[in-house]
């Protein structure tokens, strides 16, 4: 039976937890923070590569670090401590709250980058209406002004099925909004590892969040009035009084900056790891930052 750990990526590839030192030695721009860079990063310095790592936000994680914002979680975040630290000690230069463009990677003369920018949320995914429509990351990141919740209830359309629809859930019921969660899923946190499932699905019964499977948003109207549909029998139905919808899920990744290094630099190497590559799970995220830190060279 294969094994393998959403954190520790050598568990199913045994190679990225006895790394070689570098043949060639050199600069190596990580860009962005989540595992994915993080990972990579600390491969990287680890074989003796100098190693910068660029991130936008205050914080390290990314999806992960909002993930981990869940009561029940207060342990998760040094998983991401200890990818800091390890990667730190190896020689990592992390600097945080900037966000780098192809001109200031360049400007560190890298001879390869490794770009761990991770995702946005797809245009197509915002529901059509008058309704606020929110990103679920914007949400937990603490960067949306919410509506009073005694004006309505919100609604989570979650297409994603794991750990960020259940705390933004949390996060709202704590605000004072009665929370429903719809899932494009057989049932809501259908992809949440089984060791975890019950505690979520308990938290959420306690709180009285109604959950939902196998629809799909399709418009909002004036009055509060949100329409979903049956993915299967396709028949339609409303919920009303809704003052504010959450979308989790439907991302797509984001790669400006990968594109901008070729268009300007096109002899240096560059790499797309994580969700900039395609929106997937931790597991994906952590093995692919790994890998790239650990099979990295220099021209």
């Amino acid at each position: 039976m294969p094994m393998y750990c959403s954190v520790n990526p050598a568990i199913r590839d045994p190679s990225l937890g006895d790394l070689a030192p570098a043949d060639a030695p050199g600069k190596i721009v990580v860009v962005g923070g989540g595992v994915a860079g993080l990972e990579a990063a600390r491969a990287a310095a680890l074989r003796g590569h100098r190693v910068v790592l660029f991130e936008r936000a205050a914080l390290l994680g990314g999806r992960a670090h909002l993930a981990g914002m869940r009561s029940g979680r207060d342990r998760w975040d040094r998983y991401v401590d200890w990818l800091c630290e390890d990667a730190a000690a190896a020689g990592a230069e992390i600097r945080l709250g900037v966000a780098a463009d192809a001109a200031a990677v360049l400007a560190e003369r890298p001879d390869a980058v490794i770009v761990a920018t991770g995702s946005i949320l797809r245009s197509e995914a915002l529901l059509p209406g008058p309704i606020p429509v929110v990103d679920v990351d914007e949400l937990l990141e603490g960067g949306v002004e919410l509506p009073k919740p005694a004006r309505g209830s919100a609604l989570i359309l979650d297409d994603e099925g794991h750990q960020l629809g259940p705390t933004a859930a949390e996060k709202l019921i704590e605000a004072g909004f009665a929370v429903e969660i719809a899932t494009t899923h057989p049932a809501v946190a259908d992809l949440i590892d089984a060791t975890q499932l019950p505690f979520v699905l308990q938290k959420l019964a306690r709180d009285g969040v109604r959950l939902t499977p196998n629809v799909e948003g399709v418009a909002s109207a004036p009055g509060g009035v949100v329409t979903l549909r049956h993915l299967y029998s396709e028949k339609e139905e409303q919920r009303e009084g809704v003052v504010l919808i959450v979308i989790a899920g439907r991302r797509r990744g984001l790669t400006t900056i990968r594109d901008d290094l070729i268009a300007a630099a096109p002899h240096i190497s560059v790499t797309v790891v994580g969700d900039a590559l395609s929106p997937r799970t931790l597991m994906d995220a952590t093995a692919e930052g790994a890998r790239a830190g650990a099979t990295v060279a220099t021209n």
